[in-house]
């Protein structure tokens, strides 16, 4: 679930309830000119001009159905029909303020918050910042205030603004934040009222015949005639306020949305999985394009069955650079060190050629900047004394990912480590086989082959 923010109100005669809520709304596109919509389909009422996207959800036949309720003090956009619609083009989505939630499977929830929000979970002196969640649904930050009122019960009303988000942690973890920011919202609210207050009271003589008058709407609430309570843009003297409240209310989801940062996991978290500052899926992806997919296979097959590999560089950061985008495939040396991998040889131009090797050059270079040599000669696959491509199915599926370029970055890299833990599970369980046979028959049922069996072997060093 996307996070929204609301603001809510005590209303004395409806209870708790929903002023204005602000959702993101990431759906489809309103057809533009030039592409027409099908003359055999009825285009939504009152659609904009401009782009929008969401659009289904916003003028679709559940929201004109809507319930239409509640009181003045209870309304912000004259009514549940009406919206306040921001666009963020570069993260195509839509910004979108209403008297009730666009997304009506969640309004239960919504209302649950609410009713949480400002009769339940309060603090002592009923204002101030709460956190409580549902963990199988949602968590809330709410943020309750009063705000002056000469017509009101005790001269207030209670109002609360409230935070809803699916991931509890990433709630917390703002939580200075999104307060800053409920506070840049609540305090012009609160002295905007109090200004009101003050001219609707300046004298005692006043504040005496708003007693006599609450005390006389209190007696005809009783007989049934009670009047609503005043609305916000009256009881704030600005007839813009909940535009004003929209664009607060967008940066607050905006903010939330760029600090969740999402880090590449393999379902859940593993010691066997290597991190490094500098690991890169990009790095691979060059070293794939400019050696070509035979000699990567080599490399693969080398570096996953535990054979010398020789990364060789005259500037040693970049070496190292290839050297941690490669450990992306290993498992983590757990017993002797965490960052060290004894088949990876990291050398400078004065040091001895070490084969298979795979030579780094500068990035700004105009040639190759990545070339694999299989042996001495030279010759590569044409050699006939130069180490060759076993059959080997895991670097086979490792290839598959590697060429699959239709899914993001961040999925190749978890799909990556994900393998990796699987080569890892395996090989913990063929380490256990002890007989020769019993381990042909465990190569044979998941489709292993000899070279395979190599890679185990090294993976089982570290299980």
């Amino acid at each position: 679930m996307p996070g929204l923010v609301a603001l809510c109100h005590f209303c004395e005669f409806h209870g708790p309830s929903v002023i204005m809520i602000t959702q993101s709304i990431r759906d489809c596109q309103v057809p533009s000119a030039d592409h027409p919509s099908k003359p055999d389909k009825i285009s939504p009422p009152c659609v904009p001009d401009h782009k929008m996207y969401g659009c289904n959800k916003l003028f679709s036949e559940d929201q004109t159905k809507r319930h239409k309720g509640g009181c003045e003090g209870c309304w912000s956009l004259s009514g549940p029909d009406n919206f306040i619609v921001s666009n963020d083009h570069g993260g195509k989505q839509t910004f979108a303020s209403s008297q009730t939630i666009v997304n009506t499977d969640l309004m239960n929830l919504i209302k649950h918050a609410v009713i949480r929000s400002i009769s339940c979970e309060i603090s002592a002196n009923r204002e101030g910042p709460i956190i409580f969640s549902d963990p199988t649904v949602s968590s809330v930050l709410a943020n309750n205030f009063f705000l002056k009122d000469s017509r009101a019960r005790g001269f207030q009303r209670y109002y609360s603004i409230i935070v809803v988000m699916s991931e509890r942690e990433h709630l917390i973890s703002n939580w200075h934040n999104i307060n800053t920011a409920v506070s840049q919202v609540i305090e012009p609210l609160q002295n905007m009222a109090k200004d009101k207050y003050n001219l609707e009271t300046k004298t005692l003589m006043d504040l005496k015949e708003k007693c006599e008058s609450l005390r006389a709407n209190t007696f005809n609430r009783r007989r049934g005639s009670a009047k609503a309570a005043r609305n916000l843009k009256d009881l704030t003297m600005d007839p813009n306020i909940y535009e004003t409240i929209h664009v607060q209310f967008v940066r607050i989801l905006t903010s939330l949305e760029k600090s969740l940062k999402e880090k590449v996991l393999s379902g859940q978290p593993m010691k066997s999985s290597v991190i490094f500052p500098k690991a890169s899926i990009e790095t691979l992806l060059k070293i794939l394009t400019q050696i070509g997919l035979p000699n990567f296979k080599i490399l693969l097959y080398h570096l996953l069955s535990g054979k010398t590999l020789q990364i060789k560089s005259q500037i040693r950061h970049l070496s190292r650079k290839v050297g941690e985008s490669l450990c992306i495939m290993l498992p983590n040396n757990l017993i002797r060190n965490p960052s060290y991998f004894a088949n990876l040889v990291l050398a400078t131009n004065d040091m001895e050629d070490i084969f298979p090797q795979l030579i780094v050059g500068p990035e700004d270079s105009s040639e190759s900047q990545y070339v694999f040599n299989s042996c001495s000669c030279h010759k590569g696959l044409t050699c006939l004394h130069c180490p060759h491509m076993i059959s080997s199915n895991f670097v086979v599926k490792f290839c598959k990912i590697f060429n699959n370029l239709k899914i993001p970055k961040t999925i190749q890299e978890m799909s990556i480590r994900s393998f990796g833990e699987m080569i890892l599970l395996q090989s913990r369980v063929f380490v256990k086989i002890k007989t020769t046979s019993d381990k042909k028959i465990f190569l044979n049922k998941n489709g292993l082959t000899g070279g395979d069996e190599e890679i185990l072997n090294f993976f089982k060093l570290f299980s």
